[in-house]
């Protein structure tokens, strides 16, 4: 009999759990909550997931201890941990400091290394997308009734002390502005985009390697509708190429159908008064460089005009002192690469860079499975177009559980079979998961 730690049903829950926590309960409702109900005011201490660090560390033993994680992710993982500490220890952070960054940023890479068994994994992405797809179709009504009460809810928000004083400032002035962006109780409108496109790759996934649990039309227009309510110019790009090219469905009609019904869709979004008072507006109004300013800092560095990154960065927040010796109207460098390299330095940010991007796209492709590769890149494009990785909170662990997801979707499909490609379809008659031949449409393993 199995107990404890050796129990595989631990896994499950303790992963579910840990989606919940961090996408459910993310730091901005969790900030609102400590703020409000604990009178918890240090912002570190309301963005720290220490439940995601508890329960993710149990489950990286469970997997070591049954021979199922990921070595090589392990021993990336340890030499940036050390290094990091190096860093800290260098710039005098503290143990606060210290803690900030394991727990926002490195540890979450662990879940990289989780490979999880072919029938648990059916499981736990069943349950965590269906608590996505409640997640986003909520935010997705309450962000059209508050495009149509001229942002309604957003008051009502900032009234209830849901935002801090820089996220009312940015609300008050985009509604004086007419300019509509849409803040959600997930936060800045980048990262609602980053949800919705979140969403739209996730339940493509499941529908093509699983069963349909959404209507891929239906999946197209609230992913399109919700990153234009977000304003995010470049989530409105990339939405455009997940809908045009990267919509699932089963016979070639139907695919034509969906794609047809897209662009019919599309060319109404763009037309509508919707499309021209968010994303056209906000163009309008800022400057030539549409990146806000980060291109121009960008282009100082390597003009050389601004103190260049180093191997050893000089500790959290210095990328921000050398923003401040700029003239430059962006907040930040913004750009992930960038703001990790002058923190902690090049070469944890390449190693880090290693686990979250280069290692699991290489995967993919030796695995050729190509489909998963380009939602992937379109996700990792849209992450390192702002600067949510290198916040604290949940950014990290958010992004590292869908990597996780379609790392182990990868090993799904490929692991019994070698790295040829097969498909896998649900049969409802048996509740079972049938993996085909994908040239003779034989049945090559049922369970």
């Amino acid at each position: 009999m199995e107990t404890g730690l050796s129990d595989k049903r631990f896994n499950i829950r303790m992963i579910v759990l840990i989606f919940i926590i961090s996408f459910v309960f993310s730091d901005f409702i969790r900030s609102y909550l400590f703020s409000n109900l604990l009178g918890v005011t240090d912002y570190n201490a309301q963005n720290i997931n220490f439940y995601v660090a508890i329960c993710l560390i149990l489950v990286v033993i469970n997997q070591i201890n049954n021979g199922a994680y990921n070595i090589s992710i392990l021993f990336f993982w340890i030499l940036s941990a050390l290094l990091t500490l190096i860093v800290l220890y260098k710039s005098s952070s503290g143990m606060w400091g210290y803690s900030i960054f394991l727990i926002c940023y490195m540890i979450p890479l662990l879940i990289l290394g989780v490979k999880l068994g072919r029938e648990d994994l059916p499981i736990i992405f069943s349950k965590c997308l269906n608590l996505l797809n409640i997640l986003v179709c909520t935010i997705f009504i309450v962000g059209i009734f508050d495009y149509l009460t001229k942002g309604g809810f957003q008051s009502f928000l900032m009234q209830q002390g849901f935002f801090n004083e820089r996220y009312v400032e940015l609300v008050s002035n985009g509604l004086s502005h007419g300019v509509f962006r849409y803040y959600s109780i997930f936060g800045h409108p980048l990262r609602t985009a980053q949800l919705f496109l979140t969403f739209f790759i996730l339940n493509s996934i499941f529908n093509k390697y699983f069963y349909v649990k959404m209507n891929p039309l239906l999946i197209s227009v609230i992913t399109l509708v919700g990153v234009t309510l977000s304003n995010s110019k470049t989530g409105v790009l990339l939405s455009l190429v997940l809908i045009l090219f990267f919509s699932t469905s089963k016979s070639l009609g139907t695919k034509i159908f969906y794609w047809i019904a897209s662009l019919i869709a599309l060319f109404f979004l763009l037309s509508s008064q919707l499309f021209s008072s968010t994303v056209l507006e906000r163009v309008s109004k800022t400057s030539d460089d549409l990146s806000g300013g980060r291109t121009e800092l960008v282009q100082a560095i390597i003009d050389g005009s601004i103190e260049r990154p180093k191997l050893i960065g000089g500790g959290p927040g210095y990328s921000q002192i050398v923003k401040e010796k700029t003239s430059s109207e962006a907040t930040s460098f913004e750009y992930p690469f960038i703001m990790f390299s002058y923190d902690l330095g090049i070469g944890i940010t390449i190693l880090m860079y290693i686990l979250l991007f280069i290692y699991p796209l290489i995967k993919l492709i030796l695995h050729r499975n190509y489909y998963l590769a380009g939602l992937f890149i379109i996700l990792t494009l849209d992450v390192n177009s702002y600067n949510g990785l290198t916040n604290t909170g949940d950014f990290m662990i958010q992004f590292g559980f869908v990597i996780f997801l379609i790392l182990n979707v990868n090993y799904y499909v490929t692991d019994l079979y070698g790295k040829k490609f097969y498909k896998i379809r649900w049969n409802y008659s048996k509740k079972l998961n049938v993996l085909y031949n994908k040239k003779d449409g034989n049945v090559l393993h049922e369970y």
